[in-house]
């Protein structure tokens, strides 16, 4: 059966796994917009600092929740200061839904992974 592309993303309808086109490494980063209204964040403002962060560390934004490395071999470093930015702030814990890291064949549900050891 064919995948279905989104994003730039070619999902595998067989194995529930994501494949890149173009670029190995993605890291999909949702926010909940009602856990954000509860914080007392502002959804926009939020977004805008994940978005500063993951430019700073060297990835570019390809979809509105997908950053995506640039195609070179030092992209895992670049989802690697990503995650080491993200994982000790606490207002992203109080607003993010989604928030994985895809590699070419599997990825990492980062939120599982860290949330225990970082809220601890």
């Amino acid at each position: 059966m064919k995948g279905l592309t989104q994003g730039g993303i070619v999902v595998n309808s067989d194995s529930n796994r994501c494949e890149a086109n173009i670029r190995p490494y993605r890291m999909v980063i949702e926010l909940d917009r009602e856990r954000v209204r509860e914080s007392g964040y502002d959804l926009d403002e939020v977004q805008a600092l994940i978005d500063q962060i993951c430019a700073a560390c060297g990835s570019i934004k390809i979809g509105s929740h997908i950053y995506a490395g640039k195609g070179r071999d030092n992209d895992c470093a670049t989802m690697g200061r990503i995650v080491k930015h993200l994982r000790k702030k606490q207002w992203f814990w109080d607003t993010v839904k989604v928030w994985q890291l895809q590699f070419p064949h599997d990825f990492l549900d980062l939120d599982k992974e860290y949330r225990e050891a970082v809220l601890k």
